[in-house]
């Protein structure tokens, strides 16, 4: 099949490469598409079977997912609607909560305060919300800071090219299912970018006024900080026949985050056995929030486990699938490869 990967100028040169690149591996073409210089010629010149949309701010709003429709051009991922819906962490909770009632399922947890400002907002008024911030954030400083969805990535370019050539060939699955269910005995540590990069947690107003300056060019999300595990969770596939995969623990550890795949059960509690319950618990509220926002294809949940319940902060419907993301971790935890991941979905 022809594949269209569809990026923005963060993008572009990393983040769709590599996509490219997994779709070669699985023996299926590939072409860039660049959304900032007239993605719908492009589009119509060179008629893609399948488009996939490379993790970004146009990819998590539902924006890029609207204009493959419009050309009535098949796309990976959700629809524009659980797009929009992922994009507002309190609404989506909501949401959740509306679906739990309806169908007397019982979706645990709640929900992390947090605001998110566009990059207009913040080059003119970052003073005024830093103000606001500390009056509305429950629980003050330290506040958890990140940029918008896509942005990192391109961040993270240096580092991220440097590691092209060590990638490793993994076997690809082709049952998901069954990958899906295979749990790796010994956690795999990985060392990603500096945190600087990705996430800021901030001690005091200065510091706070000092990412929001940092992060002017990409807008970000401000969120309440909670003690506890953070966890990444890989939802693959739709609805009642999608999969979890085990989920990745994030640890701040001085300038740096090191994703733990899968999380270690004494990060959850120090008995193994209710450790893995309570694992089963935060794969289950990850499976009950894809299907309660209609999420498509492919996602990642984030939660804290902040020692008595499961604490929601975010659903990305358009991660990242660079080597050193979560994704691709947790992919790599169960044997299975972006490749392998692409293959499945596009042969749905």
């Amino acid at each position: 099949m022809k594949a269209a990967i569809l990026a923005d100028n963060n993008t572009m040169q990393f983040e769709a490469k590599e996509i490219a690149e997994a779709f070669l591996k699985a023996e299926h073409q590939a072409e860039l598409v660049n959304v900032d210089d007239q993605p719908v010629a492009t589009l119509q010149a060179i008629r893609p079977d399948i488009c996939c949309i490379a993790s970004g701010t146009k990819g998590s709003n539902g924006a890029l997912q609207e204009l493959c429709e419009l050309l009535q051009l098949p796309y990976l991922g959700s629809q524009p609607e659980a797009c929009k819906l992922c994009t507002d962490d309190q609404i989506s909770m909501f949401a959740m909560q509306r679906y739990a009632e309806a169908s007397e399922v019982d979706v645990i947890g709640d929900s992390l305060v947090s605001f998110t400002f566009s990059s207009d907002v913040l080059t003119v008024e970052k003073e005024i919300l830093a103000r606001l911030c500390e009056e509305r954030i429950p629980g003050g400083y330290p506040f958890e800071v990140k940029p918008l969805k896509g942005f990192a990535c391109e961040r993270n370019k240096n580092l991220q090219s440097s590691s092209d050539s060590q990638n490793e060939d993994i076997q690809s699955s082709g049952n998901i299912q069954n990958a899906a269910s295979e749990m790796a005995n010994n956690a795999q540590h990985r060392k990603t970018q500096p945190s600087s990069a990705e996430t800021i947690l901030v001690n005091s107003p200065e510091e706070l006024l000092a990412a929001l300056t940092a992060f002017e060019l990409s807008g970000c999300k401000v969120a309440q900080w909670v003690e506890g595990a953070r966890l990444s969770v890989v939802v693959l596939g739709t609805g009642w026949n999608a999969h979890v995969l085990p989920p990745v623990e994030e640890v701040l550890a001085g300038d740096s985050l090191e994703l733990i795949s899968p999380v270690r059960l004494k990060s959850l509690h120090a008995a193994d056995r209710m450790a893995q319950s309570i694992r089963s618990e935060i794969e289950r509220f990850a499976f009950e929030a894809c299907l309660s926002l209609g999420v498509r294809d492919f996602a990642i949940v984030h939660v804290v486990w902040d020692g008595a319940q499961v604490r929601f902060a975010g659903v990305d419907t358009a991660p990242s699938m660079a080597a050193s993301s979560v994704f691709a971790q947790a992919c790599k935890a169960v044997s299975l490869s972006i490749e392998g991941v692409l293959d499945f979905l596009v042969s749905l």
